[in-house]
């Protein structure tokens, strides 16, 4: 149950990485070496009836979604804490959109693009913060360089 919350907790924040896929799947990876390893350390200790013994997968479905929500968690407040580089500057915003999304579990996503240099980038923010700023407005924008090469933008006028 806290792999699950430490996973929704962290997903919020790793929505404006450059590469946000690529980091799931760069824990998913790794968490599920980690719970192939220590299930198999842990099963000769466990009390099992004979379901549970021939349905092993379950506890070890159990445990690699606990240790993905864990180091989600862990890597990523790693990642935009001990940053190699950080610079933030006013950036212009060039278009905003939000999108409306109908459904039980679906949430909007307010979306602002914003002209680096040339180059466009998608940011994703609150609605509030999106309501409150116009194109052409300049925001300021911290882009952080990791170590391990998840780079990531934050705002900085942007509150939760």
């Amino acid at each position: 149950m806290l792999g699950i919350f430490l996973a929704v907790t962290a997903i919020i924040t790793i929505r404006n990485y450059f590469q946000p896929y690529l980091f799931l799947i760069f824990i998913g990876i790794i968490s599920a070496i980690i719970s192939f390893i220590s299930t198999r350390k842990i099963k000769p200790y466990l009390k099992l009836n004979n379901k549970q013994s021939n349905d092993y997968y379950l506890t070890y479905l159990y445990i690699c979604i606990g240790f993905f929500g864990l180091l989600l968690f862990i890597c990523n407040k790693l990642n935009v804490t001990f940053l190699s580089d950080k610079i933030c500057d006013n950036y212009s915003i060039v278009d905003k959109e939000h999108i409306e999304r109908q459904g039980r579990y679906s949430t909007d996503e307010s979306i602002l693009y914003l002209d680096f240099g040339g180059r466009t980038e998608k940011v994703l923010l609150n609605y509030k913060y999106w309501n409150q700023v116009q194109i052409d407005d300049e925001i300021n924008v911290c882009k952080g360089k990791s170590h391990i090469g998840f780079d990531f933008l934050t705002l900085t006028d942007e509150k939760y």
